[in-house]
């Protein structure tokens, strides 16, 4: 399973406290430091391949070297990442673990596009199997594009993996496209994440008063004339309005004309008047003769008219 060599400098290392190794022994001695959970040669090791990636074209190794198990923190991991560049020609030499790694890590929008493309060319050289395909693909993250974005992508390169993704720098917008474009065929763009307000924002925002609230007092872009004079005049719909004294005696001298007890006022000349007060108790008038004399005429009207069936009742016999 291990060296053998290996894990006798590592027990020799816990009597004397040095340890010589080469750079082609790291991969096994960092396995054998996480079997045996050795905390002060872990801080060491990590120390050595910090320093190692800085050395030049000893990044991917160095990163291999911290994905060969779950040891090494994220910060070293990411801060190894950005000292890889994904136009280096050596990218062939990246592990599945750290081909993983690279398409989950919060690097830049625009280094991470070209990470993406380095895995899909990684991908086709090694000619992974689906199931291995498949976890790099789901692995995938970039910052600021929205979940669904994501997962559309995903399923674009777990189809086909001769795509490219492309970055556009002024609209910060990326596209994914067929490596041999065909006519016809748009770019897929990527909607990007919309972005969250700040607890500053938020709290600008919370201090603007509600236009629209119940207890906010209107405001009047009007003058302090203005507004005097507004309020001076009386509103229509109060009930009880402010009358002054002599108002209110003339208006208790009006008639009120839908009382009960008040008597009908009858706008009539003192003429007609007069003829309807002469004309109550005369006869009723039936009939004229030709001097215009009144013939029949009866007080009550009702007696004529049995007077006119007696009469008639004379004529049937």
């Amino acid at each position: 399973m291990f060296d053998e060599n290996i894990v006798k400098q590592v027990i020799d290392w816990m009597y004397t406290g040095t340890l010589e190794i080469e750079e082609n022994q790291l991969e096994q001695l960092s396995k054998i430091i996480a079997y045996l959970r050795i905390d002060e040669l872990q801080i060491l090791l990590e120390k050595y391949v910090v320093d190692l990636s800085s050395k030049k074209r000893k990044a991917i190794y160095a990163l291999n070297i911290a994905t060969i198990t779950s040891s090494f923190s994220n910060e070293i991991i990411e801060n190894i990442i950005l000292k890889i560049s994904p136009t280096f020609d050596s990218f062939e030499k990246l592990t599945f673990n750290s081909i993983q790694t690279i398409m989950t890590s919060k690097t830049s929008t625009q280094k991470k596009v070209g990470f993406v493309n380095m895995a899909l060319r990684w991908m086709k050289i090694k000619h992974v199997n689906l199931s291995c395909r498949s976890i790099i693909i789901q692995s995938l993250y970039i910052s600021g594009i929205e979940e669904q974005s994501l997962d559309l992508a995903r399923q674009i390169l777990y189809r086909n993996l001769n795509k490219i993704f492309r970055f556009d720098k002024t609209t910060q917008e990326i596209s994914i496209e067929d490596i041999n474009p065909i006519r016809g065929v748009k770019p897929i763009k990527l909607q990007n994440e919309r972005k969250r307000k700040t607890f500053s924002q938020i709290s600008v925002l919370n201090e603007i008063e509600d236009p629209f609230s119940n207890d906010q007092t209107p405001i009047l872009n009007r003058t302090t004339s203005e507004i005097q004079n507004i309020q001076e005049i009386q509103d229509p719909f109060v009930k009880f309005s402010k009358l002054s004294e002599s108002q209110i005696s003339m208006l208790e001298k009006v008639e009120d004309p839908f009382s009960s007890n008040q008597t009908p006022i009858f706008h009539k000349a003192d003429s007609e008047v007069q003829n309807l007060n002469n004309s109550v108790g005369t006869p009723a008038c039936f009939s004229l003769d030709q001097n215009n004399n009144c013939i029949g005429s009866s007080k009550n009207p009702r007696s004529n008219s049995k007077s006119r069936q007696a009469d008639r009742s004379n004529y049937l016999y």
